[in-house]
């Protein structure tokens, strides 16, 4: 499911900060994890400089050292990992490594080396988020939060995963990862999905039919996003995992809810899909997703769709035993 995981690194504290949540990743689901480092490329023409052909060897040099004792520290935790070094633009150069269909995710940090903290999120994450079609797991780069420690590098520890869901495959998909994640970890899943309100077009104000409309598909909004809730909970209860459901009925939008939620509650984890039930494969991500991984602090696993799940968002909402035949 995630065989293959690009790590960029920069070098600095900051960048590092993603290491133990791919340990724990990498541990689950059994990949192997690539840590790579971007050179500036040697030359005159566009963004990139000109170095002296010494120090770019010797910064060449150190870099390998530095990845070296990185893969020494994962390799520790009994995950596979091999080292790389590329010339060029670093948001450039991971997107083109991720546009191979090589990697099953990549991640990296809102901030590295060269990004002050008034930047709520770095160039280089925003670059990779909007260009990569790869899922994407986003740790925050606040230097207080280094992943080692006196002892070594340390897997993350999952206490509570928060998993948004929406009624449809692509939430269904989501789900799946987020389950066995949390089963592997011993943490606690919740499903969360948000009903919103039905809108009517009308520059009058809502007549007494209307309202009786609206109501009347909100609460088969309602009953529908219960049943889902309650058969896809009983589904993952089934293998001794604790899940939570819960339905947040908001006049806002999904994300403002869920943004609401997870700084209120602060899971270890977000997993949800690249996109929701109404949005189309054809952008990189569908709106609430891209709110929530620009604007939420708390690490987020963003589930790009597979080919194959792409055609079945197109389908009608999964039933019970569609479901099941996910995991």
């Amino acid at each position: 499911m995630i065989r293959r995981i690009l790590v960029p690194l920069d070098g600095s504290s900051r960048a590092e900060n993603v290491l133990p949540h791919v340990l724990t990743i990498a541990s689950v689901f059994k990949s192997r994890v690539e840590l790579l480092h971007v050179l500036p490329g040697v030359g005159t023409q566009g963004r990139e400089r000109l170095y002296d052909p010494l120090a770019y060897r010797l910064a060449q040099a150190e870099r390998t050292t530095y990845l070296n004792a990185k893969a020494v520290e994962v390799r520790q935790s009994g995950v596979e990992v091999e080292t790389s070094i590329q010339e060029g633009g670093a948001a450039e150069v991971i997107v083109d490594l991720l546009r191979t269909g090589a990697y099953d995710l990549v991640a990296l940090t809102t901030h590295g080396g060269g990004c002050g903290k008034q930047l709520r999120i770095g160039c280089t994450a925003v670059a990779v988020i909007l260009n990569a079609r790869t899922s994407i797991l986003l740790a925050p780069g606040d230097p207080i939060q280094a992943g080692a420690s006196a002892s070594g590098l340390r897997r993350a520890s999952l206490e509570s995963i928060v998993a948004p869901v929406d009624c449809s495959p692509r939430s269904d998909w989501s789900v799946t990862v987020a389950a066995q994640l949390a089963r592997a970890t011993g943490s606690r899943l919740g499903l969360v999905h948000v009903l919103g309100r039905p809108e009517l077009t009308s520059r009058l104000p809502e007549s007494a039919d209307s309202t009786a409309l609206v109501n009347r598909v909100l609460e088969s909004n309602r009953r529908e996003a219960r049943r889902y809730l309650e058969q896809t909970a009983w589904r993952l209860k089934g293998t001794d995992l604790e899940v939570d459901e819960r339905l947040v009925e908001t006049s806002a939008g999904p994300a403002d809810a869920l943004h609401e939620l997870v700084e209120a509650e602060e899971p270890d984890l977000l997993v949800l899909s690249a996109h929701g039930r109404g949005a189309s494969a054809e952008w990189p991500l569908g709106g609430t997703a891209a709110k929530l991984i620009f604007w939420t602090r708390k690490p987020v696993l963003l589930l790009q769709d597979l080919p194959g799940q792409r055609e079945r968002s197109k389908l009608a909402p999964a039933s019970a035993r569609a479901a099941t035949e996910l995991l």
